[in-house]
């Protein structure tokens, strides 16, 4: 028993276990769409047919839906003109992984899950493709107790508990030092001025240093977010799970991590690119008060911190839901609230005008928000950290 012990608690071990949830309880589903559809301009017969190439998916690997709570990620190839917007497309889609239309012949009264609420963490990317490319829709789905061990493995070799099979290079393993050293160059390396100097950029005439100045800032704003806005999987973890019985029963160690978990909640929920919108709604009538106040949050943060968001690379967008006690909102509604606001005021001034990627996750609730619940928002490269994908980007450094 102790050299199976051993065994799952070694790199070779977690790494097993790992691929093995990965390929035992989740379920993937690749559809080529012809046309995607919304909501409002959902079409019946192409809502057949989606459910019924999920059941033919469902029945040919032998699975049922999944009852517990999930994490799900959907990937969104799309190449249609006026292409609707990504938390349209969630809504949708989700709706049409629970039950089955009555026009199906089935005996399963679900799909891949019975209800929006299952959802506790929730991922979706938005790719526009040629117009020559077929059109692809793809889902992701496994249990979030997985989702969380994923999370663990991922925090140790974060922490580096595995260190001795990781494979080790300069660009991999001191990351941030690369870009903190980038930055201060930069700020060392500042354009030199050369006064009546023109040149024609896309027909526009445009004064040299003005142009020089431009390429700098942008430079400097893509580090200075690079290195302000990353999250890791222990950040992550602390927000959405409690503390293990063992700390509870230790009156040290439970101090000591309810310390760490602050500051990790603190560090991971505010900074430069970070914005709290506050109590989410909870009575009828609070939709609109919440509206304008997310459309008031977003204009602050812009005067106060716009100057720090470079025009490129396309943002990656985290939100933090706490949930209120008497309301339970789906992680999908809420993106509604936030992202058309967020495309007109951010994005707008932006070489890429639509958010591309989004995760979002209930986390624990603290006690100032039991009753009013919370919603919070990130900005990261989209280049940063994904964390459905981040233990096996972490595990690619490793032999």
């Amino acid at each position: 028993m102790s050299n199976r012990n051993e065994f799952l608690e070694s790199f070779e071990g977690r790494r097993y276990q790992y691929r093995n949830q990965m390929g035992k309880n989740s379920i993937f589903i690749s559809y080529k769409v012809g046309k995607y559809q919304t909501k409002r301009s959902k079409s019946l017969i192409e809502n057949i047919k989606f459910q019924k190439f999920v059941l033919s998916e469902l029945t040919s690997i032998k699975k049922n839906c999944f009852r517990a709570n999930v994490a799900i990620e959907f990937s969104f190839k799309i190449n249609q003109s006026n292409s609707p917007a990504i938390q349209s497309l969630l809504k949708h889609y989700i709706d049409l992984i629970q039950k089955p239309q009555k026009e199906i012949a089935t005996r399963r009264k679900y799909l891949l899950i019975k209800d929006d609420s299952q959802i506790k963490a929730l991922s979706a990317h938005y790719w526009k493709s040629n117009k020559n490319e077929e059109q692809e829709l793809t889902i992701s789905i496994r249990p979030f107790r997985d989702f969380i061990s994923n999370l663990e493995f991922a925090r140790d070799l974060e922490f580096g508990k595995f260190s001795n099979r990781k494979i080790y290079s300069f660009s991999e393993d001191n990351e941030y030092e690369e870009s903190q050293r980038r930055l201060n160059d930069l700020d060392y390396y500042k354009p030199v001025k050369i006064e009546g100097l023109k040149i024609e950029i896309d027909g526009t005439k445009i004064d040299y240093d003005e142009f020089q100045n431009q390429l700098f800032e942008e430079e400097k704003g893509q580090q200075f977010l690079k290195l302000n806005s990353k999250s890791s999987a222990s950040s992550i973890l602390t927000l959405i799970t409690d503390q293990p019985e063992t700390v509870k029963n230790n009156s040290i160690l439970s101090n000591l991590s309810k310390t760490l978990t602050k500051i990790e909640r603190v560090t991971t929920l505010n900074g430069r690119y970070n914005i709290n919108f506050g109590s989410v709604p909870v009575s009828q009538g609070e939709s609109k008060l919440f509206k304008d106040r997310i459309n008031t949050k977003l204009k602050e943060w812009k005067v106060l911190n716009g100057k720090l968001l470079p025009k490129n690379p396309a943002l990656a967008l985290k939100f933090f839901y706490e949930k209120p006690s008497k309301v339970d909102h789906d992680l999908d509604n809420l993106l509604k609230y936030v992202l058309p606001h967020f495309n007109e005021l951010i994005n707008k001034d932006r070489y890429f005008k639509d958010v591309t990627s989004i995760e979002i996750y209930q986390i624990n609730t603290i006690s100032i928000n039991k009753d009013s619940g919370n919603l919070y928002l990130r900005f990261e490269d989209l280049g940063n950290n994904n964390m459905f994908h981040i233990t096996e980007n972490l595990l690619e450094k490793y032999e």
